[in-house]
């Protein structure tokens, strides 16, 4: 499967990919954050990411198609009703296509994210399964896409230290050492030569760099709670009182 994977995105791409971790419906506490729960910032969507994938190809996606599969115009009782739901939809989705920009970074959750133990000798925490096969499935319309994250092993230590630790260290011990991860991730490349298979299912491919991973207690019913970024001044903070330790 990795070679399909490698073959369908030439040189472009270094990592395979088949498994995602899959949301925390088997955990009674720990729950992926649904849109708009507050305390948890605003994410990628799957039509988002549809939209990327035309957009990083340069393609023009089938609007209409696309406006058939909205569930509101599905429902409409009539007939003159439904025509004008897909009108607007179609329109909708144009502008959306026309203001999607490739040079932001998109927001990915990872549900649920295990821990290791806390690492006294190293500072920080391991993500147990970040693996070089990890990707994002997304789908939209009918068609499957994968968000494969280059560079995720490389953040797969997480150094957090201080209070910030603490904080992480009592929200893992009341959810079996779950939480949930946000992956910020920089797209650059869509493969538009065809699909390829993971896990039984076909997918159209977007890589991109991981560039930022932020980590929430998010409860069922709870607002989410930000426990680390990295890059954020509390972990620039850290980082700094880590080394002067080191260098005394």
């Amino acid at each position: 499967m990795k070679n399909l994977v490698i073959l369908a995105l030439s040189f472009f791409l270094t990592l395979a990919a088949p498994a995602l971790a899959q949301t925390a419906e088997d955990d009674s506490d720990l729950s992926s954050p649904p849109v708009g729960r507050p305390g948890f910032p605003e994410f990628a969507s799957d039509v988002d990411i549809a939209t990327l994938y035309f957009k990083l190809t340069g393609q023009a996606p089938d609007f209409e198609r696309w406006a058939r599969f909205d569930p509101q115009c599905r429902e409409r009782m009539t007939e003159t009703a439904r025509v004008q739901c897909l009108d607007d939809k179609q329109a909708e989705l144009r502008q959306k296509y026309q203001l999607q920009t490739t040079s932001e970074a998109i927001a990915v959750p990872f549900v649920p994210a295990i821990f290791s133990a806390y690492s006294k000798e190293n500072g920080g925490y391991v993500v147990k399964n970040f693996t070089e096969d990890t990707y994002m499935p997304f789908t939209y319309a009918g068609r499957n896409y994968a968000i494969i994250p280059q560079g995720l092993m490389d953040r797969q230590f997480l150094p957090i230290s201080g209070l910030q630790q603490k904080d992480v260290e009592n929200a893992l011990r009341g959810a079996q050492r779950k939480a949930v991860v946000l992956l910020y991730i920089q797209p650059s490349y869509a493969d538009k030569t065809g699909m390829v298979e993971l896990d039984g299912k076909q997918y159209s491919l977007i890589s991109g760099k991981v560039v930022n991973i932020g980590v929430y207690n998010c409860r069922k019913n709870k607002p989410c709670t930000l426990l680390w970024e990295e890059g954020t001044t509390g972990a620039r903070e850290a980082e700094r009182n880590d080394l002067l330790n080191l260098k005394q």
